[in-house]
């Protein structure tokens, strides 16, 4: 039989692939770039901060 994964299956699951992607990210370019993009999306981004907002503009 299946077993059906709990919440903190799937949450240790996801740990462990962002884990995974750092330490590959970081043996090959500067983690200091990655964050830098993560900033720009933050700066840049335009999504909707609230329900209102989605359902005034259709998103």
């Amino acid at each position: 039989m299946y077993k059906l994964l709990t919440e903190s299956d799937v949450q240790l699951a996801n740990s462990s692939h962002l884990r995974q992607l750092l330490l590959l990210w970081q043996s090959l370019d500067d983690l200091t770039r990655l964050y830098q993009l993560t900033l720009e999306v933050r700066e840049s981004s335009q999504a909707p901060k609230s329900i209102e907002e989605v359902l005034k503009h259709g998103i």
